[in-house]
């Protein structure tokens, strides 16, 4: 649904129809060792114009594999010590 702008000009209002788009992104990841599993799964969506939507898929893409980066590092520990907890 396009937003709509109001500028006042010397008493006047000007609207402004200004159509928006959308941008989503998700990505999931599964780790798994012997026989011991863990995924997660992350998305965001971000609005723009329609002329920036290869920035914004970028940027969002960017945010995503971050996030799912710094979830990687901390659950990898977690899954390597449920793993030598079942073997000891």
């Amino acid at each position: 649904m396009p937003k709509k702008m109001k500028k006042k000009l010397d008493n006047k209002v000007i609207v402004k129809k200004v159509i928006m788009a959308k941008v989503k992104y998700n990505q999931g990841l599964t780790l798994s060792k012997n026989y011991q599993s863990w995924r997660v799964d992350a998305g965001i969506e971000l609005s723009c114009k329609p002329e920036a939507i290869g920035k914004t898929f970028k940027e969002a893409q960017d945010l995503v594999e971050e996030q799912l980066s710094i979830a990687v590092a901390e659950n990898r520990k977690a899954l390597g010590e449920l793993q030598d907890a079942v073997n000891n």
